[in-house]
């Protein structure tokens, strides 16, 4: 190759930057969103893979019905291939605040080992640090951003209602230490439970030290991977050998358990049983200590009323005995007094006469004295007589006075003498007197004393009879006292003992009930069951494996037809190219040049540009759309940033797709060209004859066109290479774009058709099969009394495989108890015709998904095949539209023909007024509390559910618009720019003719504008196929897409493309405008 050629070639590029630009960006646009959609899907999975390898993610979990002992732990690691063991426990409690509770999932975690890369299910920490200590714990960051909880914050924990938390752990409080995230729990999701209003809020990692259950409840395995990824078909197949392995480990070790389970229960039963006895003996010693109570209260009541009878008798006999001696001496005292009186009065007489006779011995003296002095005056005168001579005057007036004085003194002495008489019979009278007082006084005196005598007598008496009076009262209050202690303490007995007896009899009644219950679950208990669960039942994993699943179907579907769509393009400008270069290439081939050496140069142009677009898409691709994508879902799961390393299938495929598409279109038009003599191909190829089009045989039309229409409408379909090229471009755009659309609307509408039309309520209860009568009547009358309940309908499910055609699908067998309700709940229907299907005893309806995997239609025969492997065969009446999952409806007298038995009622569907939140979670608790619910979930969460997923899967949709939009613009600016390369000669020819420039480029718009709306109409025909074939591809078995197409999908598809027409257009006014008349007329030359 000459160095002149290679500058020929370098001239070609410089010449052509418009198509060397047009092949490099479809190619970049092509390869970019083939190699980076397809790459989305690994990306994804290899971004989860590493992510589980970091943290040590388990491969198996197992629990079992009975939990695992020491011995199952030590035979599971031993089981071939199995690398890691972690036993756990985990329990559904509650963290309580002051005014709510949240429902979680309390796990166990050795603290010991979490700086260790080898712990199973390491955690993620986010925020704070890992607990050091036994009171510390880790939370779910869920719970954080949900409720608020903060590092250091105070928790307290509680048992599920009749559970005690101490049967689990042994603290209740916990201080947060770390906030984390769990490699189980990928999603937002974290599962259901049977407490509490059923929906778990998050996870709480306790120090294993703290539980206090006597088993583990879990166990966490991972095997031997071999580097095998987590989705790989190997590393399935992996899982189910070892998990086969473990089953085997657990179908050898479950009897062994089994029986020390039955000799543990045959002990506890035989200690209830002592106890019920002991409990019966209790009760009777009780009543029997009541009943001597009774007795010995009613003898002291009879003792205390004898005593009480006996005392007051002595106390009358006292009193009486009292008041007589009272009586008495009161009347001894009176007549003491009495006597006292008297003598006082005596003896105020005797001093009365004592003073009279003191005044009459004063006379007496004083009589005694004058007679005295009448003797003394008379012996004086008498001696004075004796002195005078006898007869004497003088002697005779002293005999005359001395007798005169004599009978004084005779008559006073005789007075003065019967007064002396009379004072001393008085004086006698008194001294008698006297005796007489004395003596009365003595006997007063003896009287007051033996009054006295017998009133210290009496008031001893008295007082001891006060004495005794207060003591036997006290004694009577204190026994009555007593007695009503012994009355109180009776009467406390007795209520307790008849409080007491109900709930005793009730306990012994519920032991011996219980017992009972007992003997029924020992003679029919079942031996432990293991239930061994890999990632694909990890609900997290599953969603993301079918998500990336979805991602991969769009990826190998979608850009695949937008590289045919590019590759097109490609081929359609170096055709262009070599057709403008035809002179070039005769005058090459004159000068001696090979043919090979002649494509070369094409093919080197072609492949550089090639070239470049791959590795610039490559770069793009690689890094944009695993993203954008990952991004995406990055709202349903929490995975770390998405790994991009260049995925080389994915991108030596498109590399290569995109330089076929761009050398050998070059190679193959070279080759057509070169195939005439060098003077042939040197001169222009003659213009194609011009025919009539079928527009001119209809006159009426033709002669009322002017003439830019008429040559318009010629040059449509004398190019007809170039019509096919641009109608087949703009149709392909048009598709790709309807198809991005039309995915979008169909994955958006599913939602609302499936659970507002299809299934027409709003909760769903499992029941507990083992729960007894009661606890089912409860629930029942919960559910009619309830006001949030509109409605509610009865059935039997079960999960079963239906099988047709060598084919075998999963379904989900419904039988509603009641016909005549089933309507207002499923709605069962044509999908096309929208007609309704009758569910009867002719045979199964079954939902169409499942007709389309089994490939059965009405009136074929299937087979069903439950838990308890009977298999059935019936004909099917009728394929009913749904989207998600399968359905296989029954009705009762069928089922009851095809079993011989009657179908009993497992599940309850309800219709609610409320289907807020808030109600739901307290309808979801009220009927929890019932215990004959296993389960609870409502449409609401599922819609959610799949509204996230939408959501993420809308956002994949939209990069597929957007990428198509831009695919659109760079297909029509292409071939727009084509076509006017094509026609410049012609373009020129009309600006010489004197068309303007608005004249001259509606000319070719005209043209453009037919061709794009041709192309769109093409493009809506062959959208909706291409539309069908993605969703077709894109569904996983239990989803099917609507196939309901909107009409705004069809609007705007084609205004989309005819905008970017518009735009494409309105670019090339310039290029129009550019075109040099003179040198594009001598172009011949």
């Amino acid at each position: 190759m000459t160095r002149a050629f290679l500058k020929n070639i370098n001239r070609q590029i410089l010449n052509n930057p418009r198509h060397f630009l047009a092949i490099f960006s479809i190619v970049a646009l092509g390869v970019a969103f083939f190699s980076g959609v397809r790459a989305a899907c690994p990306d994804m999975r290899l971004t989860l893979d590493k992510y589980f390898d970091d943290y040590n993610a388990y491969d198996i979990r197992v629990i079992s019905t009975y939990g695992f002992e020491d011995e199952d732990i030590d035979a599971i690691k031993r089981v071939d291939g199995v690398q890691a063991v972690m036993p756990v426990y985990f329990f559904d409690g509650f963290i309580v605040e002051q005014d709510v509770s949240h429902l979680v999932s309390f796990q166990s975690l050795d603290l010991d080992a979490l700086e260790s890369k080898s712990l199973i299910n390491r955690p993620v920490l986010i925020e704070g640090r890992f607990p050091v200590k036994e009171n510390e714990v880790l939370m779910d960051e869920a719970l954080r951003n949900n409720y608020g909880y903060k590092i250091g914050d105070t928790i307290e924990i509680s048992a599920p209602e009749g559970e005690n938390i101490s049967d689990y752990v042994s603290r209740t409080t916990f201080t947060v230490a770390g906030f984390v995230r769990s490699v189980e729990y990928i999603s937002y999701e974290r599962g259901s439970s049977s407490k509490g209003d059923g929906i778990i809020r998050g996870f709480v990692y306790l120090p294993k030290s703290v539980y206090t259950m006597p088993v583990y409840t879990g166990v966490y395995i991972v095997v031997d991977k071999q580097n095998l990824s987590r989705f790989s078909d190997e590393y399935k197949d992996l899982i189910e050998d070892i998990k086969q392995r473990i089953q085997a480990v657990g179908d050898e070790r479950n009897p062994i358990r089994y029986k020390r389970l039955v000799e543990e229960a045959t002990s506890k039963l035989q200690d209830a049983k002592l106890e019920v006895e002991k409990a019966e003996q209790d009760l009777a010693k009780a009543k029997q200590e009541l009943q001597e109570a009774e007795k010995k209260l009613r003898e002291g009541e009879k003792e205390l009323q004898n005593k009480e009878k006996e005392f007051w008798q002595k106390i009358k006999v006292s009193e009486q005995e009292l008041r007589k001696a009272k009586k008495d001496l009161d009347a001894a005292y009176d007549e003491l007094l009495q006597n006292q009186q008297r003598l006082q009065s005596k003896e105020q007489e005797l001093a009365y006469a004592k003073e009279q006779l003191e005044q009459f011995q004063l006379q007496l003296q004083e009589s005694n004295a004058a007679l005295s002095a009448l003797q003394a005056q008379i012996e004086e005168l008498t001696k004075q007589l004796t002195s005078l001579p006898a007869d004497s005057q003088e002697a005779l007036q002293l005999q005359a006075q001395i007798a005169s004085l004599q009978a004084a003194y005779e008559q006073n002495a005789a007075q003065y003498e019967q007064a002396r008489q009379q004072y001393d019979a008085q004086y006698e009278m008194l001294k008698a007197a006297e005796q007489e007082l004395n003596a009365g006084k003595a006997a007063l005196d003896q009287g007051f004393s033996e009054y006295n005598s017998k009133l210290k007598e009496y008031e001893a008496k008295y007082r001891e009879f006060v004495r005794f009076k207060k003591e036997g009262e006290r004694q009577l209050l204190e026994a009555k006292a007593n007695l009503e202690k012994m009355r109180q303490k009776y009467q406390e007995s007795l209520a307790a003992y008849e409080d007491g007896y109900n709930e005793a009899v009730a306990k012994i009644e519920d032991a011996r009930a219980k017992i009972e219950e007992g003997e029924k679950e020992l003679s029919s208990l079942s031996q432990p069951e293991w239930y061994i669960l890999d990632l694909s039942m990890n609900s997290g994993f599953s969603g993301y494996e079918q998500d990336t699943q979805r991602v991969g179907a769009i990826g190998n579907v979608f850009p695949l037809i937008f590289f045919l769509v590019a590759a097109l393009v490609s081929l359609t400008n170096m055709t262009r190219m070599v057709e403008d270069d035809r002179s070039t290439i005769g005058v090459l081939k004159a000068l001696g040049y090979s043919n090979m050496s002649i494509a070369s140069k094409y093919m080197i142009y072609s492949g550089l540009a090639a070239t470049g677009g791959i590795f610039f898409g490559w770069a793009v691709g690689k890094e944009l759309f695993p993203k954008v994508i990952a991004e995406a879902y990055g709202i349903i799961y929490t995975v770390p940033d998405v790994l991009t390393p260049l995925q080389w299938d994915s991108a030596l495929l498109a590399g290569i797709g995109a330089f076929i598409s761009a050398v050998v279109p070059a190679f193959m038009v070279c080759q057509k060209e070169l195939l005439g003599p060098p003077a042939a191909i040197m001169r222009p190829r003659a213009p194609q004859i011009g025919k009539r089009i079928l527009l001119e045989r209809v006159p009426f039309i033709w002669k009322r066109l002017d003439f830019s229409r008429k040559v318009t409408y010629r040059n449509l379909f004398r190019y007809k290479k170039r019509l096919f090229m641009t109608v087949l471009g703009i149709a392909g755009c048009t598709a790709l774009v309807f198809t991005g659309f039309g995915l979008k609307n169909s994955i958006g509408s599913m939602v609302p058709i499936q659970f507002e039309e299809i299934q027409k309520y709003d909760m769903t209860l499992m029941l507990d099969t083992k729960a007894d009568a009661a606890s089912i009547e409860r629930l029942f009358d919960l559910l009619d009394e309830n006001e949030d309940v509109k409605a509610t309908m009865r059935c039997y499910s079960t999960t079963i495989d239906v099988t047709a055609n060598a084919k075998t699908e999963k379904a989900m067998l419904l039988v509603p108890q009641d016909m005549d309700t089933f309507n207002n709940f499923v709605s069962l229907r044509h999908r096309q015709s929208g007609q309704p299907l009758e569910l009867s005893d002719e045979g199964v309806v079954i939902t169409e998904k499942l007709g389309k995997i089994l490939g059965v239609t009405e009136g074929s025969i299937i087979r069903i095949q439950g838990s308890d492997n009977r298999v059935v065969e019936v004909v099917v009446s009728g394929i009913a539209e749904n989207y998600i999952y399968h359905y296989v409806y029954l009705t009762p007298s069928l089922y009851q023909r095809l079993y011989r038995q009657a179908p009993s009622v497992n599940t309850v569907f309800g219709q609610l007024y409320d289907t807020s939140e808030e109600a739901q979670n307290a309808l979801s608790e009220s009927i929890l509390q019932t215990g004959a619910v296993l389960s609870i979930s409502f449409i609401r969460e599922g819609r959610e559910k799949f509204n996230d997923m939408i959501g993420a899967l809308d956002i994949v949709v939209v990069v597929l618009i957007v990428s198509a939009a831009a695919l659109a613009f760079v297909v029509l600016f292409s071939l727009t720019n084509i076509n006017v390369d094509e026609r410049r000669r012609e373009l020129a020819t009309l600006k010489v003719l004197g068309f303007n420039d608005f004249e001259t480029t509606m000319y070719l718009y005209r043209e453009n504008l037919i061709l794009t709306v041709f192309g769109i109409g093409v493009g809506l025909i062959l959208g909706v196929y291409l539309l069908f074939f993605v969703l077709d591809t894109v569904e996983v078995d239990v989803v099917m897409f609507s196939r309901r197409i909107h009409w705004m999908v069809y609007l705007v598809s084609a205004l989309l493309t005819l905008v970017f027409a518009l735009i494409v257009n309105l670019l090339t006014v310039r290029i129009i405008r550019k075109i040099d008349m003179v040198e594009s007329l001598k172009s011949v030359e």
